[in-house]
């Protein structure tokens, strides 16, 4: 499957902030690989439509 992350207002705001601080992009980037590679173990509930259908078929 394929999955799209979309960007939000609040997203690029926040990442104003941080550019450039290196260690806290290092972080971004491990949590997006992680979600890259295992979506459903995302915490926060903010999964929705085919994603969300996809975590409450699948056993965890």
């Amino acid at each position: 499957m394929t999955w799209t992350v979309k960007r939000t207002d609040t997203f690029l705001e926040s990442l104003k902030i941080i550019r450039k601080n290196k260690k806290a992009l290092e972080e971004l980037d491990k949590k997006i690989k992680r979600f890259t590679e295992r979506p459903i173990a995302c915490k926060g509930g903010w999964l929705s439509g085919e994603l969300l259908r996809y975590a409450l078929t699948t056993a965890r």
